[in-house]
């Protein structure tokens, strides 16, 4: 059965948990394998989890898909036309996923229709890998304090992530654990482990069939809000963020809450203290 594009790979995490980094560094490991001019990313789009919508990235997804088409359309003679496409979907409310397995984001599926009925194709993608972020709260909540303080234009809308912090991070966590499994076939990642441990990225990498371990770190040299944007990402301090909140009080009681608590002790295997 002919595909249109050989491997899709879906990123769902939340704002400011890591999701430019790891989206990035996947688009680079398959860049290696195939060819960066084969492959798509489509960049963070914010499906507001939070009942709020944060327009950031949209021109510049509209701009991928056009680029999906011009590939489409150059590559139709190949087996697949396009090699891989990294699909960054953020603050997606999960347990809609239970009603469907298509993808989360009704335009593009449409969009996905339109492609399969010009081109002649059987399917759209022949594998699809979901990849499931998760960072630590204190470290995912301090991010979110700090674009409180320097994104003026943002700044009601990652208020009100941090109004609902800990209800939309359980989600996660609990879909990270299979708590709950709405997202099928899934690759649990957590953030910080991924940053530290090479090993860690290597047992991804292999997990999504790609060959020759590639440590890729300096894909993720995208702009930090705490460390501006870095030659050497490897260097910043990633796991100490909420040391510069933790005589915030707002910032201390959301970690205090009970689910919260259980969760990180069940990934992270310690007592979350802050």
């Amino acid at each position: 059965m002919r595909a249109l594009v050989g491997n899709e790979v879906r990123v769902f995490s939340l704002k400011r948990s890591g999701t430019n980094a790891i989206a990035h560094w996947l688009f680079d490991c398959y860049s290696k394998k195939y060819s960066q001019n084969n492959g798509v990313f489509l960049g963070n789009t914010d499906f507001s989890l939070h009942h709020m919508r944060c327009l950031h990235g949209t021109l510049g997804r509209c701009r991928q898909m056009k680029r999906i088409n011009r590939l489409i359309s150059n590559n139709s003679s190949k087996i697949t036309a396009i090699e891989f496409i990294i699909n960054s979907i953020e603050n997606y409310n999960l347990s809609v996923l239970k009603y469907s397995e298509n993808d989360p984001e009704h335009i593009y599926n449409i969009q996905k229709l339109s492609y399969l009925k010009n081109s002649g194709r059987e399917k759209f993608s022949k594998a699809i890998h979901n990849v499931v972020v998760l960072r630590s709260p204190q470290n995912h909540l301090a991010s979110i304090f700090r674009m409180v303080e320097n994104e003026e234009k943002y700044k009601n809308y990652f208020m009100v992530m941090i109004l609902d912090f800990e209800r939309v991070w359980t989600q996660y966590a609990k879909e990270f654990i299979s708590e709950t499994n709405y997202v099928k076939n899934k690759i649990p990642v957590l953030y910080d482990k991924w940053f530290a441990e090479k090993k860690y990225r290597e047992e991804i990498y292999n997990q999504l069939g790609l060959s020759l371990p590639y440590e890729g770190l300096s894909a993720m040299a995208v702009p930090s809000s705490f460390d501006g944007t870095l030659d050497d990402p490897s260097v910043m301090n990633v796991s100490e963020r909420w040391k510069e909140y933790r005589k915030n009080g707002i910032f201390c009681s959301i970690l205090k809450d009970q689910k919260l608590q259980e969760l990180y002790e069940i990934i992270f295997n310690e007592k979350l203290c802050v």
